[in-house]
Parts: C-alpha cells; sequence; structure tokens
C-alpha cells in the first residue's frame, strides 16, 4: 500500500510541476476517501442498506410501468 502511496504522491507532485490540477485534485480525493469512510457508525451503514433496497424495489416498479406503457403503445399500433 505506501507503494501505491507513494507513486500518488509522486505523480501529484510531478502534476504540480506541469501545471495539471485535475490530477492533484482526483489524487488528493482519492486519498481521503479511504480515511472518510472509516469513521461511519455501523447504524448509518444499515440505514443506508436499507434504503437502497426500498429504492431498487421503487426502481423496479416504475420500470415495470414503463414497459407496460411501451408495450401497450405497441400493441395499439398492431390492432390499427
Amino acid at each position: 500500500m505506501f507503494k501505491n502511496l507513494a507513486n500518488v504522491a509522486k505523480r501529484c507532485f510531478n502534476a504540480v510541476k506541469r501545471g495539471s490540477t485535475r490530477l492533484l485534485l482526483g489524487g488528493s480525493l482519492m486519498l481521503t476517501a479511504g480515511a472518510a469512510s472509516a469513521a461511519v457508525p455501523p447504524a448509518v451503514l444499515t440505514a443506508v442498506t436499507d434504503s437502497l433496497a426500498d429504492v431498487a424495489t421503487i426502481g423496479a416498479a416504475i420500470l415495470g410501468v414503463i414497459v407496460a406503457i411501451v408495450a401497450f403503445g405497441w400493441l395499439r399500433r398492431i390492432v390499427k
């Protein structure tokens, strides 16, 4: 892991020398993402997991309605 972090730091320094701020921003976001997710309490993780299941159910229902509307339209075109 330290080799990877050293490579990221080296690339960031080289990017600054060249004036590329996108790589510097991406590297810093990548390094802070691991630290940000480490302090999440388990209750929050279960709540997010439960809400993801609800979102998947609602998404499947909406997709089913859209497919039904499109199928009904196709059937109406065939009958005409």
